[in-house]
């Protein structure tokens, strides 16, 4: 048990106290419908894409094109957002992470669950992401 709470503890330390940046965690769900990485360095945050589904934001964020609704980021403080987003973090090639299995780095962690992906920081603020529903909290 004493374990696992240092790790937990190392995960929610702000990353600002180390001197080099970890590199980047990308990995995607074991259905292969949310692809993530975790991101260290000046700003730490996980963004994760939708592959495929339902859409359920009505509202683009503040100035958006089209490339909105797919792409979600969480940093170490503060809510789950929608991205205005031209690019994509899919890549079938990176690691797959079974249900059940978890990631965390920089203050934030990603848990694989069955049909989708929660992600939260510290603050439990984050989003989960399934093919018919995106939550953000």
């Amino acid at each position: 048990m004493r374990l696992f709470s240092a790790v937990l503890l190392v995960a929610a330390t702000p990353l600002a106290a180390q001197e080099d940046p970890l590199p980047d965690l990308p990995f995607q769900s074991g259905e292969g419908e949310v692809f993530c990485v975790i991101v260290t360095g000046e700003r730490n945050h996980v963004r994760c894409d939708l592959y495929g589904g339902t859409l359920t934001f009505a509202d683009p964020p503040e100035d958006c094109g089209e490339g909105w609704g797919y792409a979600f980021e969480v940093g170490i403080t503060g809510s789950g957002k929608v991205l205005c987003a031209d690019d994509s973090v899919i890549d079938e090639s990176i690691q797959v992470m079974e249900p059940g299995y978890s990631h965390s780095r920089g203050g934030v962690a990603c848990f694989s669950e069955e049909g989708g992906m929660t992600c939260l920081n510290a603050e439990n603020l984050g989003f989960t992401l399934r093919q018919d529903e995106q939550v953000l909290y």
